[in-house]
């Protein structure tokens, strides 16, 4: 027999719910959340909540205390179905939506107990939250799968002196990894950034591989170039997408010996140093506009690591955003700021294309009281149906993602016809790679059902 303990808001909720109980045959108890906050004995019962979100954090770092899994006993309701699919991506939300009437109250407490509704970065009390960024690619920031697989690759190369590529869009956390990489290889030297797009040609050699005393006016003493500088460390080579055509010779030259000349000295020099490149474009369409060295591209590409977007990652996103207000509110000495549910759905439907940077500037902006939305809103200049637009093609790439490309899968978990997927993929221009479900469509077969945290309750 089931136990439920509800702990709800909604008079009405609660009417379905223990109606549906007592069809069930279920065990149920009301009980408020201070009483919960202060009980040392709360059973196996699954507690239904209505809660808000710091309220639902509230109990569950107490159920944490006394050695229980939230994620399997804490069930959140809420009231909006469009939400629904959002949550279904977003573990921290992962919630169900409120069932219309006490039959479809049974369906969902039925499912209940097979549903993992929370997620560890909504079960990690505070404590377990770095306190720095020393190690930024540990588990209470790495929640999603795309994340995970980059986590993973470069685990591997991190103990591995060979050069790598980490490609991704600006602001996504290249200069991260490679400090990261860095920190983790055990190499005894400097890491030596060089910021390839604010390098001018004309001091490019100079910068690089060093100047000797008199080699031109002004060079009154020697210095040593980032070469010499990285020696027994890591050379970064940030935006190397933005290179001059000519400095990129002379680049794959001192890269290919691990060394070059100082500008006005003789005798060349050798520094042994790792090389990690970043950039935001893709190589190959480079090479093809004649922009990129494809030989230089050969030499760098021993490893290449892909680092996805924010809008890829948003399981990353709650604990990130929870960590950066943490920071800012010690930074700027100010109390830390609590959120409401309509400052998560913004954050959430946000498209995020500064990624992670944005992220980071927007907490500092919600720390110091500024305007978040009203102004951002004004100067992207779109609509309402530009947003829900964005917001669909996200929801979309997301599942077909989490379903490998299948497109019977995805059309199962988004719960639409198939036909009316394969429509939206070409209204949003979603390239298909997947021609699996257009036959599984013929025959009528929708395939096994996945396990679902989310339950869309408005058809039953």
């Amino acid at each position: 027999m089931m136990n439920l303990t509800l702990c709800l808001h909604s008079e009405e909720l609660k009417s379905r719910i223990v109606a549906a109980a007592v069809m069930m045959q279920a065990n149920v108890r009301e009980l408020d959340l201070d009483y919960l906050l202060k009980s040392r004995n709360l059973g196996c019962a699954q507690i239904l909540i209505d809660h808000d979100v710091q309220q639902i954090r509230r109990l569950i770092m107490h159920l944490q205390a006394l050695g229980v899994d939230p994620r399997r006993q804490v069930i959140r309701f809420i009231d909006k179905p469009w939400h629904a699919y959002v949550y279904h991506d977003i573990p921290i939300f992962a919630s169900i939506v409120n069932p219309p009437d006490p039959i479809a109250a049974v369906e969902v407490i039925r499912k209940l107990q097979s549903a993992v509704p929370f997620a560890k970065q909504l079960t990690a009390s505070d404590t377990d939250m770095p306190q720095s960024v020393s190690d930024p690619l540990d588990e209470p920031f790495v929640q999603s799968s795309a994340m995970r697989r980059t986590v993973e690759q470069l685990k591997k190369l991190a103990g591995l002196s060979v050069d790598t590529i980490l490609m991704g869009e600006t602001g996504v956390g290249k200069d991260t990894c490679a400090l990261w990489l860095h920190e983790k290889s055990g190499l005894k030297g400097a890491f030596v950034h060089v910021n390839c797009a604010a390098l001018p040609e004309q001091l490019f050699e100079s910068e690089l591989f060093g100047v000797t005393a008199g080699a031109f006016t002004g060079a009154q003493k020697d210095r040593a170039g980032k070469l010499e500088l990285a020696h027994q460390g890591t050379l970064y080579l940030d935006e190397i997408d933005s290179m001059p055509l000519a400095c990129q010779a002379k680049l794959l030259n001192a890269l290919q010996y691990r060394g070059a000349t100082r500008l006005g000295a003789v005798k060349p020099y050798t520094s042994d140093f790792r090389v990690i490149a970043s950039t935001k474009v893709d190589f190959e369409s480079l090479i093809r506009q004649g922009r990129f060295r494809e030989d230089l591209y050969f030499r760098l590409n021993i490893s290449k690591i892909h680092i996805p977007a924010l809008r890829e990652r948003l399981d990353d996103l709650i604990p990130l955003y929870l960590h950066f207000l943490k920071l800012a509110a010690e930074a700027f000495k100010l109390p830390e700021p609590c959120l409401v549910p309509t400052d998560w759905d913004r954050l959430l439907a946000h498209p995020w294309r500064g990624n992670v940077r944005e992220l980071k500037a927007h907490a500092q902006r919600f720390v110091l009281g500024l305007d978040l939305w009203g102004a951002e809103k004004d100067s992207e200049g779109e609509g309402l149906k530009d947003r829900l637009t964005q917001f669909e093609r996200m929801i979309i790439e997301q599942t077909l993602r989490q379903c490998d490309g299948c497109t019977k899968k995805t059309s199962a978990v988004l719960k639409i016809p198939l036909h009316s997927l394969y429509y939206r993929l070409r209204r949003l221009g979603i390239p298909i790679e997947d021609s699996q479900g257009l036959a599984s469509e013929a025959s009528g077969s929708q395939g096994e059902g996945n396990s679902l945290t989310y339950l869309d309750t408005q058809g039953y």
